[in-house]
């Protein structure tokens, strides 16, 4: 079809074993907290779960987010990415340097539809 997506791959890297298969979340967030597209899907839209990833592995995870018709134009929207678990919604916490939780998502960068 003629459907408008934001087409991302998102590259993670596991620092130790992962006992869970989390749930990769991507909005995008308009400047008032509004979510206005959002794709929530194991990596690799299931094919490739957290709990198999290896100590070290890098990961693609290609992304395809669909888009609504009805996106306002010349509004920049913020393309926040993180996981969750997907029996409770918990989400894994963003750390700091020093291990420190600091949020529950990464802020990637900001896209404009065009009007």
């Amino acid at each position: 079809g003629d459907e408008c997506r934001l087409e991302l791959i998102l590259h993670w890297q596991a620092e130790q074993r992962i006992e869970t298969g989390y749930t990769v979340f991507v909005h995008l967030v308009g400047p008032d907290g509004q979510i206005w597209a959002q794709r929530d899907a194991p990596p690799d839209n299931g094919a490739y779960p957290t709990s198999r990833w290896a100590t070290e592995e890098v990961v693609a995870d290609p992304a395809r987010v669909p888009l609504p018709t009805d996106l306002p134009g010349n509004v920049p929207l913020s393309v926040v990415v993180g996981m969750y678990h997907p029996d409770t919604g918990q989400r894994v916490p963003v750390l700091d340097e020093q291990g420190q939780p600091v949020d529950d998502k990464v802020v990637l960068g900001q896209v404009v539809p065009e009007e």
